[in-house]
């Protein structure tokens, strides 16, 4: 089970986007836009966000993962859409310590539809996952 304890003592985290499918990055949505709002808000909270060297020395290399998967309906002039954020981080496996592996250890979700003349609204949307994250992370991270 994902859990919020698997947020304590993570001290900073790499963002980390996934590519946008063509058609929706074609009607303004924005890769780069959506990692400014990630990490602008991570910050905002208090969260310190590192960059791929930072992230390279961290104690199990958490990040957090955004994906944004959407299917465009030219017929109804809507995008459906699921937007998922999920932490990443090294883990040892409980049967076998020597086995260390990356695994998602925190998701959080959002599906819904959006106008193709507003997908760019979907901003919002990834910023609302995104305050799942860090509500998560500061009920156990006290500054």
């Amino acid at each position: 089970s994902h859990t919020i304890e698997s947020l304590r003592g993570i001290e900073g985290v790499m963002v980390a986007v996934e590519d946008l499918k063509p058609d929706i990055a074609g009607d303004g949505l924005s890769k780069e836009k959506i990692q400014t709002d990630v990490e602008l808000k991570l910050r905002f909270a208090g969260i310190t966000v590192l960059d791929e060297n930072a992230w390279l020395n961290e104690r199990g290399q958490p990040y957090l993962y955004v994906n944004i998967n959407s299917n465009k309906n030219t017929g109804t002039g809507m995008y459906s859409f699921n937007i998922s954020v999920v932490l990443r981080q090294n883990v040892i496996v409980a049967r076998n310590p020597d086995v260390l592996i990356s695994a998602d250890t925190w998701h959080a979700d959002h599906v819904g539809y959006v106008n193709v003349k507003n997908a760019a609204g979907l901003r919002e949307s990834i910023k609302d996952v995104v305050d799942i994250f860090i509500n998560d992370y500061l009920a156990v991270n006290t500054k």
